[in-house]
């Protein structure tokens, strides 16, 4: 089925920041019932709702890059602790 653009009903901030946590505990109980073989990954997203998709993607990239930076320094959950890694 094609879905034109128009048709899209868009990701809010919350849907995109519920599909991250899902994703993240989902990773969490992998690794749990694989702790030889942890698996790890940064997430960022944004939504286009108030926005531009190419600003959208920006925001996305930053927010994946800080995600990655918490994970690196250390924190539990890898989710940035100030920075909203879904709005």
């Amino acid at each position: 089925m094609n879905v034109s653009a128009s048709h899209h009903t868009p990701t809010d901030a919350m849907t995109a920041a519920q599909t991250l946590a899902r994703i993240e505990s989902r990773l969490a109980d992998v690794n749990r019932q694989n702790p030889d073989r942890i698996v790890q990954c940064s997430l960022g997203a944004s939504t286009a709702v108030q926005s531009k998709p190419a600003e959208a993607l920006v925001i996305a990239d930053q927010r994946m890059y800080a995600n990655k930076a918490q994970r690196m320094a250390g924190h539990p959950s890898g989710c940035p602790v100030e920075t909203p890694y879904a709005a």
